[in-house]
């Protein structure tokens, strides 16, 4: 039954392939969409064994120290962010030598000047959590700012023009290398140097390869012109990325005060596996999604059909891999991390759930961005925040890591219920037509909920044997929701080729 299902799934899947032509939007968006996924297996593959070997290497402390350096540099970059990436993409004239330019010497010296500020700034950082003898890690740490800042922007070009081969092996090539790296140090050092070096290492082969596959030769002639359509474009995005950043960062900041640096190690190993899908989604799905919906940017009506159906087909791929982590949270815990981090099962299941509405949210928000309008996003990222910061620090006081994934999930949910609504407005769709294609995703999941509710509620099964369950169910789930939606569109192509030839014949 099984290799069935497989074989008719390999069929629909190639009838859809072949379907498309080489050079035209579908073409372009699976292959750049397979050189992705490949991309991203490979990153996110290397990160969680990274993970698993280093969680029984080093102390959790370690990862605190680590997660201190990565907030502050979320936290240090969102102050002035201003959507260079996301303005190169959607910005018609971004091929220019002349805006390349313009964004190449607005990030280099918005990276030197962060970087400035995030080395005296270090001392002060490190006393806030609790750990002064930090002040020159974080001070190393920091570099990464400065070398972000110098990457060639003609990297973004290939998002753009959704030629992911080349950008794949840069970015992608570069994290593998940095895990590499990371764990190779961390054997040698056992300390967290180990992961400062990981971290380094991956900044600077990204910004070394980013002038290899993506040349650029600055110059001292900025063009007025082209600077000043970055800038347009950035006071309509003013401000969200600090709130991305105070969503993301601020638990951290919390636990790691009012808690202690071991539990907050903890945390950030639970939350970045749980964040795993998130990563695959973000590394695979929205490098395509910005550009194919930029290209249609004056065709509502077709931004509209493909947030519906990009909602619709990620929904069936997440929805019941988000249902697996709930259900199945002790297992996975406990055979990827050991038994310690079993505890953080609820947690972990919470977080679940908040990562997969950032996943669902995530077409319409790419579908702002394609119009030129952040400024919505930031909206309904203004609430997310604000809710956040009022409950973060009561939940986590009185519910430990539990209240603070429970804050996190209740400002996504706000975050989500304001998407819609002004999508409803931009797009024209109503809320049950948007709801409408979770439908599938959810009906798919059931194959994951019932079994494991019942196994977790009645039966006492040995760990790797719930796990490998847990597993073939969701792998089961997507095979039938993929099935379903692949011959939903093979009916659909069919149906449309008998209509035109008709016409044709008439």
């Amino acid at each position: 039954m099984i290799k069935t299902i497989i074989n008719r799934i390999a069929e629909k899947v190639r009838s859809v392939v072949y379907s498309a032509k080489k050079d035209d939007i579908l073409g372009k968006s699976l292959r750049g969409g397979g050189f992705l996924a490949a991309g991203s297996f490979l990153e996110n593959g290397g990160r969680f064994i990274r993970n698993i070997i280093l969680a029984r290497l080093l102390a959790p402390e370690a990862f605190g120290i680590m997660a201190t350096i990565t907030a502050s540099v979320a936290v240090i970059e969102a102050i002035t962010q201003i959507g260079l990436r996301q303005s190169t993409i959607q910005n018609k004239n971004s091929p220019e030598a002349g805006f390349i330019n313009a964004v190449w010497w607005i990030s280099s010296i918005r990276g030197l000047s962060l970087y400035t500020i995030a080395f005296f700034a270090a001392p002060h950082i490190a006393i806030y959590f609790n750990q002064p003898e930090a002040t020159n890690i974080l001070r190393i740490g920091f570099l990464v700012v400065l070398l972000n800042g110098l990457i060639s922007p003609r990297v973004h070009l290939l998002e753009k023009d959704l030629r992911f081969k080349k950008w794949v092996i840069l970015m992608q090539g570069a994290a593998i290398c940095g895990v590499i790296i990371a764990i190779a140090a961390s054997f040698y050092l056992r300390s967290v140097w180990g992961l400062v070096l990981g971290y380094l290492g991956e900044s600077f082969l990204r910004l070394i390869l980013s002038f290899i596959f993506c040349p650029m030769f600055p110059s001292f002639r900025i063009s007025r012109e082209h600077a000043g359509n970055v800038i347009q474009f950035s006071k309509r995005m003013f401000g969200l990325p600090i709130l991305m950043m105070i969503y993301a960062q601020l638990d951290i900041y919390v636990i790691g005060k009012i808690l202690s640096v071991q539990a907050l190690g903890m945390y950030v190993l639970v939350r970045s596996l749980a964040d795993m899908p998130g990563t695959f989604y973000s590394k695979i799905v929205d490098p395509i999604l910005l550009p194919v919906f930029s290209k249609h940017q004056d065709n509502i009506s077709e931004i509209k059909r493909l947030i519906l159906l990009a909602t619709k087909l990620s929904g069936i791929v997440l929805i019941p891999f988000s249902c697996f982590m709930i259900f199945f949270a002790k297992p996975v815990l406990r055979i990827v991390y050991g038994v310690d981090y079993a505890a953080l099962a609820i947690p972990f299941a919470i977080m679940a759930v908040s990562i997969l509405i950032v996943m669902m949210a995530t077409t319409i928000v790419q579908g702002y961005f394609a119009l030129g309008q952040p400024n919505l996003h930031r909206n309904a990222s203004i609430a997310r925040t604000l809710i956040f910061i009022i409950i973060i620090y009561p939940a986590t006081k009185f519910l430990g890591l539990t209240g603070a994934a429970l804050a996190s999930l209740i400002a996504m949910i706000i975050l989500i219920s304001v998407q819609i609504l002004y999508a409803k407005r931009i797009f024209y769709f109503s809320v049950g037509e948007y709801l409408k294609t979770w439908l599938p995703g959810i009906r798919s999941a059931l194959i994951v909920i019932i079994p494991g509710f019942f196994l977790n509620v009645f039966l006492n099964i040995e760990e790797i044997k719930y796990f490998l369950i847990g597993l073939a169910l969701c792998f089961f789930a997507w095979a039938i929701g993929l099935l379903k939606m692949l011959h939903d569109t093979h009916k659909r192509a069919s149906q449309f080729t008998s209509y035109t030839s008709d016409i044709t014949h008439n």
